[in-house]
């Protein structure tokens, strides 16, 4: 992995917005308050979370010494 896109990655967050609505989306689905739509909405937010979670590892390993 080129350092460059190590950093890319390492360095990648949700917007404000984004951290905003998958609260909003974790609140409800606490209260068990949930619309499908929101539930599909929720799984993605779940499903990009991990994937980025598992490319900033990969990361982390090339960018160790």
């Amino acid at each position: 992995m080129a350092p460059e896109v190590a950093k890319f990655l390492l360095d990648l967050q949700l917007s404000d917005d984004d951290r905003r609505g998958l609260d909003a989306l974790a609140e409800k689905a606490r209260l068990g308050t949930l619309s499908a739509v929101e539930q599909a909405d929720l799984e993605e937010y779940r499903r990009v979370g991990r994937l980025v979670e598992l490319l900033k590892v990969k990361a982390r390993v090339a960018t160790k010494p």
